[in-house]
């Protein structure tokens, strides 16, 4: 693959002449990390990009490694228009497989340019003209595809009529910035030489936009284009996959110092090889990597639906604290924030990616000055970064890394932003009153205990399987269950007793209790015999397997996990009888019912706020006190 090439030519660079093997289409990494990016856009919209075929208009040309590298990345791109800074590419009713085949010869020829493309394939009506022309024939199918009636075009006009023509994606590919917000100016965005041909956010009309070169788009025009329906994360986002291959490149180079010095291995030929056997693993990493960044996102624009107030309060809280300059970030005052529940109903992906990134920041300090990247227990995140023939033949030199607690710092903070969102350490300190650090070791004890890992995988497994919506729904309620565990846990037990033994000593009887439930639950909830039968039967008419079926089915049992230990410990009772009893509790009183009530209420108050924190804490104990009892009566 392209990254795994890009992999080897960086540890090489520097190390004397590039091998033989690396060309142009090796050294880009862009590619398969906006392409990840744009492929979840389009899976939430409810098309499939591998199987459909998709309009595109670009900026940019097949010479160039972004741009030719992105229009090659699937064979089902129609590309209908196109330009750089010399030519204009028009191609009105593209044939898929034979304009795949020549934008694919252009880009293995040096140097070659639009004017390279064979005219035999453009469609009738297209053609390659110069961007500065003073007249521009257009065709009647052409017209209509830019949406235009005029039949001929200068250069300039013709590259405005493309940035703003109705597709489904619009590609920056190119040196440039070339849309602005409805509110800037030229002089705002600091490109002039593109100036004249600059368009604003509100006359765009692709449905997606995917950034693989940089600041083709101004911050305020994103958020525009975003607040009036359109698709798309940042530059920053859409490329970086470059900065995640160069950490690892960075992190393994260390420990190839290492080897030597302990002589494990040689230079020269040995350490070649020993590269290129990582390289295809290293790249899928990063590839997973920023697949999980793209979808957590999308999980928190989902959050901001109901939440809007919690990220504003965080944005603030950055601000106030100087962790985040808000006119160097362009992220607009609270009031314009919270007006964006009118209007388009959630946090714009542009501002998300930013609180995003700077979370991670944020707890990657925090954990870098706790007590958490020193535990045995988070070795297995360290180990887990390198290739599995690193950590399984050399785990010794791995353990004289320099760099071994930054990179345990890294990995967990980015899985718990990526998972939980980028408000949820915030959140759970503002709740609880406990340190950032402790909210972090609460949420990795509480995701092991439930093996969230094991049923993540599951439903990322069913991308292009079934909907997007379905699948982040299916995530977020296990978030949400992971996160009413912390609560319940940092408000309930002593610091000293909130420890990583808790997996040890839990995650395999939950199991059980999981399994147990498939078979037992309706005896336990007195429920209509076949019910839960019933309801994993058709989540698997809806393609979902029946092992995830069940999980999901079970999901909401499964909430009250920290309640149940609490009270196995302090009446020394079975586990599985005390997990049932609670279920039956549940069940009798129409617990989960209130509980929902609770959840999808969205207080617009302090005093609201306060009341519902009340009313869910009193019916918590008021659950709990009637399962103590049930435990202490005798007869």
């Amino acid at each position: 693959s392209p990254l795994s090439s890009l992999f080897f030519y960086l540890c090489f660079f520097d190390n004397g002449p590039a091998p033989t093997e690396i060309s142009t289409l090796s050294l880009h990494d862009a590619l398969p990390i906006w392409w990840e990016c744009v492929k979840r856009h389009f899976r939430e919209l409810g098309a499939g990009m591998q199987n459909e075929p998709v309009t595109v208009a670009g900026i940019g040309d097949m010479g160039g490694d972004v741009f030719g590298n992105g229009m090659l990345a699937s064979r089902k791109i129609k590309l209908m228009a196109a330009f750089n800074h010399m030519h204009i590419f028009l191609d009105p009713d593209p044939d898929t497989e034979k304009s795949y085949l020549e934008r694919e010869r252009l880009f293995k020829t040096p140097g070659s340019s639009w004017m390279d493309y064979d005219k035999n394939v453009i469609s009738k009506g297209g053609g390659v003209y110069f961007r500065f022309a003073k007249a521009v024939p257009v065709s009647k199918k052409m017209q209509k595809l830019l949406g235009i009636t005029k039949e001929s075009l200068s250069g300039r006009e013709l590259v405005r009529a493309i940035l703003t023509m109705q597709v489904d994606l619009l590609y920056c590919g190119g040196i440039g910035t070339y849309i602005r917000a409805s509110n800037e100016t030229n002089l705002d965005v600091g490109d002039k030489a593109n100036d004249p041909v600059r368009v604003t956010a509100d006359q765009l009309k692709a449905r997606v936009i995917g950034e693989g070169a940089n600041l083709a788009i101004t911050q305020r025009a994103r958020i525009e284009y975003a607040r009036l329906g359109g698709i798309l994360n940042t530059d920053a986002v859409d490329n970086s996959g470059g900065v995640d291959m160069s950490d690892h490149e960075v992190n393994l180079k260390i420990l190839l110092e290492i080897l030597i010095s302990r002589n494990e291995m040689k230079s020269g030929e040995e350490r070649n090889d020993f590269f290129m056997k990582m390289g295809p693993e290293v790249a899928e990493q990063v590839l997973e990597d920023n697949y999980l960044q793209s979808a957590g996102i999308s999980l928190d624009q989902k959050r901001s639906v109901k939440r809007l107030g919690l990220f504003c309060d965080y944005v603030d809280d950055s601000v106030s604290k100087g962790r985040l300059d808000r006119d160097d970030e362009e992220i607009p005052e609270r009031e314009e924030l919270l007006s964006y529940a009118e209007k388009p109903g959630y946090m714009p992906r542009p501002i998300l990616t930013i609180t995003f990134s700077y979370e991670k920041m944020r707890l990657y300090q925090v954990l870098l000055e706790s007590p958490i990247v020193g535990l045995a227990f988070s070795e297995r995140y360290f180990l887990g970064y390198f290739p599995k023939v690193v950590s399984r033949d050399y785990e010794a030199s791995l353990n004289m890394h320099s760099l071994k607690k930054e990179i345990i710092a890294t990995v967990i903070s980015n899985k718990l932003v990526n998972q939980a969102g980028a408000t949820f350490a915030y959140g759970i300190e503002r709740a609880t009153g406990c340190s950032p650090w402790e909210a972090v070791r609460a949420y990795m004890i509480v995701e092991n205990l439930l093996q969230a890992d094991e049923f993540r995988k599951m439903v990322h497994a069913l991308d292009n399987i079934i909907s997007a919506s379905d699948q982040n729904g299916y995530l977020l309620q296990m978030e949400n269950i992971i996160a009413r565990e912390v609560l319940w846990m940092l408000k309930h037990m002593p610091t000293e007793r909130i420890s990583f033994d808790f997996i040890i000593q839990y995650q395999g009887q939950i199991s059980r209790v999981r399994e147990n439930l498939i078979s037992h639950l309706e005896t336990i909830c007195s429920l209509d015999t076949g019910c839960i039968d019933k309801k994993v039967e058709e989540l698997e008419k809806g393609k979902v397997p029946v092992e995830l079926g069940k999980w999901i089915v079970l999901l909401p049992y499964l909430k009250d996990v920290m309640s149940i230990i609490t009270i196995k410990e302090e009446k020394h009772a079975n586990f599985i009888e005390t997990g049932n009893l609670f279920i039956q509790v549940t069940n009798s009183f129409e617990i989960n019912w209130i509980s929902n009530v609770l959840e999808n209420f969205i207080p617009e108050t302090t005093w609201e706020k306060s009341a519902l924190e009340n009313l869910t804490r009193e019916l918590e104990n008021h659950q709990s006190r009637i399962v103590l009892n049930v435990l202490g009566f005798k007869r």
